[in-house]
């Protein structure tokens, strides 16, 4: 009888383990599931949150009112290329007047609105 009991319980120990093995796989893989659409999430959410602008065949990112070279390893932050087109001012600009024109900056960016385009465009920062 403890021979038969042992065999049972061994055989259970077995059936045991690979149920718990199996769960663990199956948890690991919905979890690497999950990853792969939270970064699919991120990715998405980052492309359209930056904005394509061209200036004289140079090619920008804009968001939140900065520039961005794309790179390999992501986007790199650079100085406002004059000439670039935006159709908004980023939250937080300031209005002010210079020689009757009127600018707007935006964190050390300049930008006089073209009524002609309906866009703001970075121009150099006025004397």
């Amino acid at each position: 009888m403890k021979n038969k009991l042992f065999k049972l319980s061994g055989f259970s120990f077995i059936v045991a383990v690979l149920l718990l093995t199996l769960t663990v796989n199956i948890n690991a893989q919905d979890h690497d599931q999950k990853d792969r659409e939270k970064q699919k999430k991120i990715d998405n959410v980052e492309k359209d949150n930056y904005r394509d602008v061209s200036v004289k065949d140079k090619h920008y990112y804009y968001r939140e009112g900065s520039f961005y070279d794309k790179r390999d390893n992501g986007y790199s932050k650079v100085d406002a290329p004059i000439d670039a087109r935006i159709t908004e001012l980023p939250h937080g600009y300031k209005t002010f007047r210079s020689h009757k024109a009127k600018y707007y900056n935006y964190g050390g960016i300049y930008y006089k609105y073209s009524p002609s385009e309906k866009v703001y465009v970075v121009v150099q920062a006025p004397r």
